[in-house]
């Protein structure tokens, strides 16, 4: 997979960023379960597909090229499965400041789920800054 940052984070000082993803070889396999630590993230597939799978939510969603996500701030998610031409256009709010702070988890406990969630209530989007 490569990353390439777009810039805004450095002209928003912080507060947008965007990334443009795109697989240069087949997926090895599933991301994971984890989660975000941002106010908002957007997902729009530029080519190919990705498919997700939420916590809380049953079935697996595929987005096509064209198709827009919002994945709302916290959620539970794992990357299950993508084309090999697979890009994408990843747009975060407020994320960059805590980047350091996406974390990675398989959540075998409830206790962790609840931890995540107790983090994310300490947070209330301010959407008067943009």
């Amino acid at each position: 997979v490569e990353y390439r940052d777009l810039g805004l984070a450095a002209a928003t000082d912080g507060r947008i960023g965007a990334k443009h993803i795109r697989a240069i070889r087949s997926f090895p396999g599933e991301t994971g379960w984890h989660w975000h630590d941002m106010t908002g993230h957007f997902v729009y597939v530029l080519k190919g597909w990705i498919k997700f799978i939420y916590d809380g939510q049953p079935g697996e969603l595929t987005f096509r090229a064209g198709d827009c996500v919002m994945q709302p701030p916290g959620i539970v998610h794992n990357e299950i499965a993508c084309s090999d031409d697979v890009e994408v256009l990843e747009v975060m709010i407020e994320a960059v400041k805590r980047e350091a702070a996406i974390f990675t988890t398989q959540l075998a406990s409830a206790e962790a789920r609840e931890a995540m969630q107790a983090v994310l209530e300490k947070r209330k989007p301010d959407f008067s800054k943009f």
